[in-house]
């Protein structure tokens, strides 16, 4: 027979559809003028489940039935919970007898205080009823962006929902007050706390994935595809300027040396809408060469290499330096981990900068660093990146089946100054 422990892990799963009901119904009564039409079907809620068995012995069924009774509605202090109908059969073996016919909720409330939801629902209910009167969801004429709350939404937004938020003062009106504004202002080219929204200046940063669940930006969903659109930042999405991203970099040559204002220092961190620049400036015509390199100690430690400079890539992709088109009027060698990922990244620049050679990244590293090889993390799926030499191929086929023995991953930190020093030999 089913028991009271049995009867609430049962209602609690069929709170999901209870919330899906409740919206439906909160935005019927918003849009409709007249509320008697909205039925109540969600109630008396029925918990299906063994009842147990008339024919068993009689102290059986009791020991069984007597707690099932003593929780319900009927019998509890509260008189509030599961309700208990009975009817009466006659057995063969016990004669007439008295048994469960339904197990059931009557109302919304003796389904929440049972569940104890009442706050996460009275949470919820709030939460659709701001959401459905402050957000702007007229679609803007010629907008590529249009607001997507609906039952859909909803239903996959729950936990957000029935969330107190209680660190936050008027947790869902600010919401809607980032999600109107940047559906009516879509390139507004300012910093996150430069718009003129009324929130504090980390309330858009922290719910950013929320925000941008209320909000489709149609022309993107249509043109790219879902992957592409993951990596599409929620500040280019939105027309609102990012943080640049920071190139440092640094001379590898004593005779090139880098001028700021006059001053010549040996390294320079600049904006990467700066660093796009570089080849107008003097230094450019002496530069021969170019190292992109992963590891902060490797980059800084790398030996000195005539009519060169070395970037530090700290782990950026390709795509940031798709733009520094003059790449490709240097000799470009990018140097980073003996792993599945270093190849993608090298890959990856190959796609703009074809040229571009690896350094240190071949079998003859691999297998002088052997006993530093270590655990390392593969790509999803199964397959090798398409821009490499069939040299490259093999080192990435070696990692990829070495997986099983932890031994998938040669960090460059472990390749010596002395080797790259000799490989740098068929690099001048």
């Amino acid at each position: 027979m089913i028991t009271p422990e049995e009867i609430y892990k049962k209602a609690v799963y069929q709170f999901s559809s209870f919330l899906d009901w409740k919206a439906e119904q909160i935005l019927k009564t918003a849009y409709s003028e007249n509320n008697a039409d909205i039925h109540n079907e969600f109630f008396p809620l029925v918990i299906k489940g063994s009842k147990g068995s008339a024919s068993k012995d009689l102290v059986s069924r009791m020991n069984e039935v007597l707690p099932l009774i003593a929780e319900s509605k009927q019998k509890n202090k509260k008189r509030i919970g599961y309700s208990l109908d009975f009817e009466q059969i006659n057995t063969r073996t016990n004669g007439m007898q008295t048994v469960i016919k339904n197990i059931y909720f009557e109302t919304e409330n003796d389904f929440l205080h049972f569940i104890k939801k009442e706050s996460a629902t009275q949470n919820f209910v709030s939460a659709i009823k701001i959401l459905n009167s402050e957000l702007q969801l007229e679609k803007q004429q010629n907008s590529t962006v249009k607001i997507n709350f609906n039952s859909e939404w909803i239903h996959s937004h729950h936990s957000d929902l029935c969330d107190s938020h209680s660190d936050e003062t008027n947790f869902w009106h600010s919401v809607c007050l980032c999600v109107n504004y940047l559906f009516q202002n879509t390139s507004s080219n300012l910093y996150l706390r430069q718009l003129p929204v009324k929130v504090h200046t980390k309330f858009i940063e922290n719910n950013k994935a929320l925000i941008q669940s209320l909000l489709v930006v149609s022309e993107s969903d249509v043109s790219n595809s879902i992957e592409e659109n993951k990596k599409t930042s929620f500040e280019s999405k939105y027309g609102i300027k990012e943080k640049p991203v920071l190139v440092r970099f640094r001379s590898l040559d004593k005779k090139i040396l880098l001028n700021a204002n006059g001053l010549q220092v040996s390294e320079m961190l600049l904006p990467l809408c700066d660093f796009e620049l570089f080849d107008k400036s003097d230094l450019f015509s002496r530069i021969k060469r170019i190292f992109i390199i992963e590891n902060e100690m490797v980059y800084l430690s790398f030996p000195e290499v005539a009519d060169s400079i070395c970037i530090w890539g700290h782990g950026f992709t390709a795509t940031v330096f798709k733009s520094c088109s003059w790449f490709n009027k240097k000799e470009s060698f990018y140097f980073g981990d003996l792993d599945e990922h270093g190849f993608l990244i090298l890959s990856d620049f190959r796609k703009y900068f074809p040229s571009t050679k690896s350094f240190c990244m071949n079998s003859q590293a691999l297998k002088t660093f052997d006993s530093f090889r270590s655990k390392g993390k593969s790509l999803s799926g199964n397959f090798i990146p398409q821009n490499l030499t069939e040299e490259e191929k093999l080192v990435f086929t070696e990692l990829h089946n070495s997986a099983s023995n932890n031994r998938d991953r040669l960090e460059q930190e472990h390749i010596s100054n002395d080797y790259i020093e000799d490989a740098l030999w068929d690099v001048e």
